[in-house]
């Protein structure tokens, strides 16, 4: 099993988080934020159809080999943390 991690600055334009992996993995994903809502999807996702991430809150995702995941914040500068665990 390998365990990557990593923060990235997210704004009001979508961005990929960590890639795609050739195994599943787990991603847990960390609002850092204390102000701002986070939002997850598909490479189209919105602050208007995209999954929140509520401030302060993590969320946890099984994903299929070669899947992604992409993030969007209600406002720019936001800080996300990331871990992602590969099941092989």
């Amino acid at each position: 099993m390998a365990v990557t991690t990593g923060q990235t600055t997210v704004g009001v334009t979508a961005v990929q988080i960590d890639g795609n992996d050739v195994n599943p993995v787990t991603l847990v994903v960390h609002n850092l934020d204390s102000t701002k809502d986070l939002f997850i999807g598909g490479s189209n996702v919105t602050t208007l159809n995209g999954y929140v991430i509520n401030k302060g809150e993590e969320l946890s995702i099984d994903l299929p080999a070669s899947a992604s995941i992409y993030m969007v914040s209600s406002g720019n500068d936001h800080n996300v943390s990331w871990m992602r665990i590969s099941h092989y």
